[in-house]
């Protein structure tokens, strides 16, 4: 068995468990980035466009 991790620090019991994991996830993220079908689109921009619309559905309401 390999080394043991603290339960009230760590989410797995073991450091390999936890590596395991890490692979795993690290390989869905890399396959759903691949496969999103468009650019990234920056944080900011998304914001903007979120507070347009909100500014829009708003001034619809008045």
């Amino acid at each position: 068995m390999g080394t043991r991790l603290d339960p009230f620090i760590h989410e797995h019991d073991t450091a390999e468990e936890a590596d395991s994991y890490d692979r795993w996830y690290r390989a869905k993220i890399s396959r759903a980035l691949k496969n999103r079908g468009g650019p990234l689109t920056d944080h900011d921009d998304v914001f903007e466009d979120l507070h347009k619309t909100i500014d829009s559905d708003e001034g619809e309401r008045d």
